[in-house]
């Protein structure tokens, strides 16, 4: 499964759970993809450009929003 995984990465919290959910899903065998920005953030090569960000995903996660 092709998951987007948006978080906010201003936030500590939202950042670790990120971090977490990323590394079990890869661990399951999805692909997670998320912005630039957040990969660097959590420390994986799952960046994908903005123009891409949102084509083919099966699912998107959003962590640390303002609900």
């Amino acid at each position: 499964m092709r998951i987007l995984l948006i978080a906010a990465i201003s936030r500590p919290q939202a950042l670790t759970t990120a971090r977490e959910v990323t590394t079990w899903l890869l661990e399951r065998g999805h692909q997670v993809h998320m912005p630039t920005a957040l990969a660097e953030a959590v420390g994986c090569a799952c960046a994908v450009d903005d123009a891409h960000l949102t084509a083919g995903n099966d699912l998107a996660i959003s962590i640390g929003g303002d609900g």
